[in-house]
């Protein structure tokens, strides 16, 4: 037993080298913006939670999980997924401080999510070109204006469990131009089966596990469940001697915020606005995840830089915490990276 203790102990203290200056990342996917500039792209708002990260989210489109070709660059484009006009919001950002994660984005249409694209051999290869040609134009973005981080993939399940090959040659190319520092976005229920984390920087996770059906969760209902998932990720993180970002995080102001919330993508007006579900769940969650070591921070989904994305009832019941109680929970935690010097603990959770 004693060696065993020994073992984790230096396990832990030796996994994270530079975690003694680390600061958490108190981050937002900052949606692009739609319909053209907009006064200094919404971003000084984002001072009101406390934050120091963006993470940029261009999207490019295909037709359907069955065609491989990806469209970029089209009247389906939002004004700030184009580079060249992307980098309006770079300059403000830089203005107010925030640093910077570009995380490029697929919609399928007919289901939104790229996790399931299905193709023959001809197919994949059409889309292996497709992809490597859209990706790698954004990998030379974020490193000619020097991004700090590149997220080159989100939630690519069947893609990466197909073609793995693909994905080793195509993060050797990335690096070729990109020198910042390298992270992919694993689905919730996929992170562990991910056979490329030993050559990137981080594991990045998005974190949208289903905690509980409780219409209105109480803080430590989510907390206690959610303790049993970051038990996992610490485990994960250790083993993989790599912290771990939740590239995207978060709930949605409406009942049972916390639980399955890929079954209700497409629903928004007729569902019951609940604000405070909306609070207890990110609460729960960073009771039970934020001063752990292994926990490098996150990205919340998401932001607005456009006021008519975040006004009336479909947006009430949406993600974005903005004009909301959430915001002053979220800014009660991220605040606390400019209170502390060190990570946190090396404690297990919920000890």
């Amino acid at each position: 037993m004693k060696n065993w203790i020994i073992v984790l102990f230096l396990l832990i203290t030796t996994s994270f080298p530079l975690s003694a200056q680390y600061k958490k990342i108190g981050g937002v996917n900052l949606a692009s913006a739609e319909f053209g500039p907009q006064p200094e792209s919404g971003i000084p708002a984002l001072k009101r939670i406390q934050a120091n990260w963006i993470a940029l989210t261009p999207f490019a489109y295909m037709d359907s999980k069955t065609d491989p070709v990806i469209h970029y660059r089209t009247e389906r484009n939002w004004w700030a997924d184009i580079p060249e006009n992307m980098v309006s919001v770079v300059q403000d950002a830089r203005k107010y401080g925030f640093k910077l994660m570009l995380k490029p984005h697929f919609w399928v249409e007919g289901s939104g999510w790229a996790g399931t694209l299905t193709f023959e051999e001809e197919g994949w290869r059409t889309w292996e070109k497709n992809y490597e040609q859209f990706i790698m134009e954004q990998a030379q973005f974020a490193e000619d204006h020097k991004i700090e981080m590149f997220c080159f993939a989100t939630e690519l399940k069947s893609a990466v469990k197909n073609r793995p090959e693909f994905f080793t040659r195509i993060i050797r190319k990335i690096r070729s131009v990109y020198s910042g520092k390298l992270l992919y976005a694993a689905n919730w229920d996929d992170y562990m089966r991910i056979p490329f984390w030993d050559q990137l920087d981080y594991i990045g996770v998005d974190a949208y596990f289903p905690v509980t059906e409780t219409v209105t969760p109480s803080v430590d209902e989510v907390k206690t469940i959610w303790i049993d998932f970051a038990n996992q990720l610490r485990d994960f993180s250790y083993r993989k001697r790599k912290q771990i970002i939740f590239t995207e995080y978060g709930y949605r102001s409406i009942d049972k915020p916390v639980w399955k919330q890929w079954e209700i993508e497409w629903v928004s007006d007729s569902l019951n606005v609940n604000l405070q579900a909306q609070v207890n769940g990110y609460e729960g969650l960073f009771q039970a995840v934020w001063d752990e070591l292994w926990f490098a921070g996150g990205f919340l989904w998401k932001w607005y830089p456009e006021k008519v994305h975040y006004t009336g009832l479909k947006a009430n019941s949406d993600y974005t915490p903005q004009d909301k109680p959430a915001e002053k929970t979220i800014a009660k935690w991220y605040g606390k990276i400019y209170n502390q010097t060190s990570t946190g603990s090396n404690k297990q959770s919920g000890k």
